[in-house]
């Protein structure tokens, strides 16, 4: 014959891999009291063994690799001479604490100056330190880590390609070396611009249209020196305008302007769903949002002509031309915000 033994235990609902946790219980029979063995089991894994009598305190930690999700908590408190054994059973939820991250970044970007960013790395306002940052963007990767406060600061070199301008992703891999946090990832576009490919289109096109307009005045003086050949043997002369050499160059004005573009293209994108791809130019991109914009689309069509002019075009900008540019995008916004989902 045994004497039958009690056990009553409370315990946390979740916990995280790593961080301690706390059991207590009361351990009673019919007889008198006497020191037992309690043993803690998180499946089929001992986690921790105590000697309490009456009630009792125990703190565990749950192993940093253990699988996420539903587990057993298994308390058993082992039989001594003339007491009887008994265990308690209790469901516990294993889970991570999530991440969250502040990020800045300067747009647009201009290929092969280098993309800085800086941000600051947090939970529930306590910053992570010591948490590894990895940026992928476009074919470079570059790894960091937070300081003390949570914070860190990478530039990520840029290199030219065939693209003139459009948006280019910025993905953020974050792990902690605390084994409770989960890893974040974050994925951002950035508005890039080729000032190489940019400048020699530009230059294409100017190329290509003195030439016609050469020929549609040497085709003019041709018809012309036809109809005189009768009455004079002279030639009319024929003039052409010297080809102009443009260097373009990105200004605060024309910063601010290709910002303002930048701000009005992501609330268009998520309004309409269409994307800007790198091949696609401001005008094809206009004539194709230009149905879903409805009182909108005056103000982006005006928008997308200070844009082009900014982008391709060597004159100088009067200084206004950059707040206009900031009022159309606040226009966009407001009539956009404003019409049904």
């Amino acid at each position: 014959m045994f004497y039958p033994t009690r056990l009553e235990v409370s315990a946390p609902e979740t916990a995280h891999p790593g961080i301690p946790i706390t059991l207590k219980g009361l351990v009673s029979s019919s007889g008198d009291t006497t020191d037992r063995t309690i043993r803690v089991f998180l499946d089929d894994n001992q986690l921790a063994e105590e000697t309490a009598r009456d009630n009792f305190t125990i703190e565990i930690t749950v192993p940093p690799h253990t699988p996420l999700g539903k587990h057993n908590l298994a308390v058993v408190v082992l039989p001594r001479k003339r007491y009887a054994g008994v265990s308690k059973q209790l469901d516990i939820d294993i889970s991570k604490l999530s991440l969250q991250a502040d990020i800045q970044l300067s747009q647009p970007v201009i290929l092969t100056r280098s993309l800085e960013i800086n941000g600051k790395i947090f939970h529930d306002s306590t910053p992570i330190p010591n948490a590894r940052v990895n940026l992928n963007f476009r074919r470079t990767s570059v790894t960091t880590q937070t300081v003390n406060d949570g914070s860190f600061m990478a530039s990520v070199d840029t290199s030219l390609d065939l693209s003139l301008a459009g948006f280019q992703e910025l993905t953020l891999t974050i792990a902690a070396i605390e084994p409770w946090y989960a890893p974040l990832q974050l994925k951002t576009r950035v508005f890039t611009i080729n000032p190489l490919n940019t400048g020699l289109l530009f230059f294409i096109l100017l190329s290509v249209g003195l030439l016609a307009r050469k020929s549609s005045r040497t085709r003019t003086v041709v018809m012309r020196d036809e109809k005189l050949a009768a009455r004079s043997l002279s030639q009319v002369p024929v003039t052409t305008a010297p080809l102009l050499k443009v260097k373009p160059l990105l200004t605060d004005i024309k910063g601010r302007i290709s910002s303002a573009y930048t701000n009005s293209l992501g609330i268009i994108e998520n309004k309409t769903g269409i994307v800007m791809s790198p091949h696609i130019t401001l005008r094809e991109y206009l004539q194709a949002v230009t149905p879903l914009l409805a009182t909108a689309v005056s103000a982006f069509t005006e928008l997308t002509a200070i844009a082009e002019v900014a982008l391709y075009s060597a004159h100088r900008l009067e200084g206004n031309t950059a707040g206009k540019a900031e009022q159309l995008t606040a226009i966009i916004t407001e009539e956009l915000h404003s019409e049904p989902a």
